[in-house]
């Protein structure tokens, strides 16, 4: 049974969807990484951090981005949330706190890490990665938006699509989210924590 748990994916795909029953049929605590992206752009200013800052300051520049562009910058934001997750992950470690982290901004480099600020992950975290299709992602962000956003839903399935690759690269598990029914099942079995 893994100590922590990684639930990444793209904006939209529905990862607090999966996070929430996987937490609870673990008996995890569930920690919403995107709340450090938060807490990093109330304390910190867009001179020192400037990624951090680039959505909330320049919406409509970020949104124009290519493809290859919007990735880097995505993996700019995460390297930093990465940097700030680090400590809290060994932490949980070192005093075993059983934990289920997800969010937009865990990578799957940061995922396979042998260490965390210090201490070795020693076979003790897991993680998966949930993919979605276009038109899935289409689906999502207009019900949570109240609108259909194609130009976000094109930006999700990119990183999507980007993050399959990087799950093949470090051997770690990448789903698809549907169907909705069996979502959790299938992220038990990817993370060794099958019924």
């Amino acid at each position: 049974m893994p100590d922590i748990v990684f639930v990444g994916g793209a904006p939209g795909v529905g990862k607090t969807s999966v996070a929430r029953p996987l937490a609870a049929h673990l008996g995890m605590d569930l920690t919403h990484v995107d709340d450090f992206h938060m807490v990093l752009e109330r304390m910190t200013d867009a001179e020192r951090y400037p990624p951090i800052h680039e959505w909330r300051l320049h919406p409509e520049r970020v949104l124009a981005f290519d493809d290859a562009s919007m990735i880097e910058h995505t993996r700019s934001v995460s390297a930093i949330v990465a940097e700030a997750i680090a400590p809290v992950i060994a932490d949980r470690l070192e005093y075993g706190i059983r934990s289920v982290f997800e969010g937009d901004f865990v990578q799957p480099a940061f995922a396979a890490s042998a260490e965390f600020d210090g201490i070795a992950a020693d076979g003790r975290i897991r993680s998966v990665f949930l993919l979605d299709t276009l038109e899935g992602f289409a689906e999502n962000i207009a019900v949570r938006e109240g609108e259909q956003q194609p130009r976000r839903a094109e930006i999700s399935w990119n990183y999507s699509e980007w993050l399959r690759g990087q799950c093949e690269r470090y051997g770690l598990p990448a789903i698809p989210a549907r169907p909705w029914d069996t979502a959790l099942d299938r992220a038990l079995v990817a993370v060794g924590a099958d019924r």
